[in-house]
């Protein structure tokens, strides 16, 4: 949304008027597909795992360039190109999350800029909130204050044990997909960014212009739109945020060693903010998952008193 602030584009704008290089469905070459299909996981591109799982690697940097994958990857030329990395359904018509997608529009924004996102998010969304633990890569000089992070139940999984420790602790790794999901931040940080999404909701920030916060949190589908496969837990999509059954606007996430929880009910304007130095997925973690509800549970019981 600060990109359309910016007069970047629109949410219309048809990503290959901006791409130097061409993205095409190959069930459906004539479609085009927008920033808002890309916004809402409706783009019919799809994660293919393996490779997914493939951009991780141990270190303090990516292997390589977000640029250099996302060419090989959506290019028909690419090294990476498969079918596979495509829906099935015209984009706009299915739900779909990717990460690799949502990172694609990262790399629009940098292509609009001229500058990579790390420094764009650094101009427009750090400095201006002073989340100043926030940042998108390892900083040795902010690594003294990073959590350990842990998996406790998945340490058999084959792909996870290069990156374990003998005590399962998470040895230090970045994804070339960092937009993703590689944040690096504090309670503090994350506190201060909720507070101005919620300011922004009731019209009272400055971060976005009113127009764009409305856009933000605006539910994006109706029942007669509705795309196929959309999450039960999920109803409904705003940009990047989601609705939750419960009528929240929230977002979850997980990475190797993390589990995140950002909410807020637009109708109390109380937000939640949930961050785990451990991973919560799979089957092995169901117990601790239990444990975590219960806690949700309390704190809904005490938010309904404060209404």
């Amino acid at each position: 949304m600060k990109g359309i602030d910016l007069g970047y584009f629109n949410l219309e704008t048809d990503i290959n008027t901006i791409l130097p290089f061409k993205i095409q469905n190959p069930n459906f070459p004539n479609s085009i597909i927008t920033i808002k299909d890309l916004a809402t996981h409706t783009s019919s591109l799809i994660d293919n795992e393996a490779t997914y799982l493939s951009l991780y690697n141990l270190g303090k940097k990516p292997s390589t360039e977000l640029s250099h994958f996302l060419k090989e990857y959506y290019s028909i030329d690419g090294k990476l190109y498969s079918k596979s990395n495509f829906g099935t359904i015209k984009p706009g018509k299915e739900y779909n999350y990717s990460n690799i997608a949502s990172c694609l529009a990262s790399y629009i924004i940098e292509l609009k800029s001229g500058m990579s996102f790390d420094k764009f998010t650094q101009k427009y969304i750090f400095e201006p909130l002073q989340m100043n633990d926030s940042n998108w890569f390892y900083d040795e000089n902010k690594s003294k204050n990073y959590a350990t992070l842990y998996e406790i139940n998945n340490t058999e999984d084959s792909f996870l044990k290069p990156f374990l420790n003998e005590d399962k602790s998470v040895k230090t790794y970045s994804c070339i997909t960092y937009a993703d999901g590689s944040l690096k931040t504090s309670t503090q940080d994350l506190t201060k960014y909720l507070f101005e999404m919620i300011k922004g909701f009731n019209g009272e920030s400055n971060l976005l212009s009113k127009e764009s916060y409305k856009t933000l949190f605006q539910k994006q589908f109706s029942e007669e739109n509705m795309p196929q496969n959309m999450d039960s837990k999920e109803p409904n999509r705003a940009i990047f945020w989601c609705y939750s059954k419960k009528g929240k606007l929230m977002h979850t996430g997980s990475d190797i060693g993390v589990t995140t929880l950002v909410s807020f009910d637009p109708l109390t304007k109380i937000g939640r903010l949930i961050m785990i130095n451990a991973a919560l997925d799979g089957e092995d973690n169901a117990k601790a998952v239990e444990h975590f509800k219960k806690i949700i549970g309390e704190i809904e019981k005490f938010e309904a008193t404060l209404n």
